[in-house]
């Protein structure tokens, strides 16, 4: 009788140390997604402030090599949070469906990537006589950067929502 109690006891205080273990690796992955999801917003804000002074660079025509530079240094740190792990991207072809599902981000670090891409060829839209910057038409990459925004708060939503799992 005593050694089925020692067993059932060595037993019970085995499933407390995988169940301890299990919520330390929970705790310690929800902590590092949530750090992630926290850089990733900063690094948002970042390249939408580097934006505007991008803009008010060739509006002022001064600074504006300095501003560019910054502007796509920090969209590169941006898309440096997005690995490009999806090797085969499903038949859905519509990369706006794919970044507003808020179900989950399976296939959308490909497209986030090309969004940031994107962005990163203002100065091509640029031409010598600065006329984008003559005429103040940088709406286009307003409502450019509002849509990456907004897909990578959709991200960001669905990443919080794995942390708060523990996943």
């Amino acid at each position: 009788m005593g050694s089925i109690a020692a067993i059932i006891s060595l037993f019970s205080a085995c499933l407390s140390v995988w169940g301890i273990k299990r919520n330390i690796d929970a705790n310690l992955r929800a902590k590092a997604r949530i750090e992630w999801i926290q850089e990733v917003r900063k690094q948002t804000a970042t390249v939408y402030k580097s934006y505007r002074e991008l803009r008010s660079a060739y509006l002022q025509k001064s600074g504006r090599a300095i501003a560019y530079t910054k502007y796509q240094t920090d969209l590169r740190l941006l898309k440096l949070y997005f690995a490009d792990n999806d090797d085969n991207i499903s038949g859905e072809s519509n990369k706006a469906v794919i970044l507003k599902n808020s179900k989950n981000n399976k296939s959308k670090n490909k497209y986030l990537i090309n969004v940031i891409d994107g962005l990163q060829e203002v100065k091509s839209r640029l031409n010598e006589n600065d006329i984008l910057a003559a005429t103040g038409d940088f709406s286009q990459y307003y409502v450019e950067l509002d849509e990456l925004m907004e897909y990578i708060s959709i991200y960001l939503k669905i990443e919080w929502d794995k942390a708060k799992k523990g996943k």
